[in-house]
C-alpha cells in the first residue's frame, strides 16, 4: 500500500511536470514565433532605415549642391559689390574734381566779369579822350582858319 501510494504520488507529480513541460513547450513556440516576428520586424524596420537613409544621403547631396551654388552666388554677388564700391569711389573723386572746376569756373568767370567791367570803363574814358581830344583839336583848327583868314 505504502508503495501504491509512492506510485500515485510520483504519477501525480510526473502528470505535473508533463503538464508543465507541456506548457513550456506552449511557451517556447509563443516565442519562437515572437522572435521570427520581431526579426521581420526589424529586417522591415532596417530596410525602411536603409532607405530613409539612402533617400537623405541623395537630399544632402542635394543640398551640398544647392549649397555650393548659393556660395558661389554670394562670391559673385560680393565681387560686383566690390566693384561698384570701387565705381562709386571713383565716380565720387570725379564728382569731387568736377565741383573743384566749377568753383574754378565760377571764380575765372567772376574774374572775367571785373576785367570786363575794367575794360569798358577803360573804354568809355578813352572814348571821352577822344571826344575831348577831337573837340579841341577843331577848336585848335578853327582858330588857325580865323588867325589865317585875318
Amino acid at each position: 500500500a505504502d508503495i501504491e501510494k509512492q506510485y500515485i504520488r510520483v504519477q501525480a507529480q510526473y502528470e505535473e511536470q508533463q503538464k508543465r513541460v507541456n506548457q513550456l513547450q506552449t511557451d517556447l513556440s509563443t516565442a519562437q514565433e515572437g522572435m521570427k516576428l520581431r526579426d521581420i520586424t526589424i529586417g522591415e524596420l532596417n530596410g525602411r532605415i536603409k532607405e530613409r537613409t539612402e533617400t537623405t544621403n541623395i537630399q544632402l547631396q542635394g543640398d551640398k549642391i544647392s549649397l555650393k551654388e548659393k556660395e558661389e552666388e554670394i562670391d559673385l554677388l560680393q565681387h560686383k559689390n566690390q566693384v561698384l564700391k570701387e565705381d562709386m569711389k571713383k565716380k565720387d573723386e570725379k564728382l569731387a574734381d568736377y565741383e573743384e572746376m566749377k568753383k574754378d569756373f565760377e571764380r575765372i568767370s567772376q574774374e572775367l566779369q571785373e576785367k570786363t567791367k575794367e575794360i569798358d570803363n577803360h573804354a568809355t574814358e578813352l572814348v571821352a579822350v577822344k571826344e575831348r581830344t577831337e573837340r579841341r583839336c577843331k577848336e585848335e583848327y578853327e582858330r588857325v582858319i580865323q588867325k589865317l583868314n585875318q
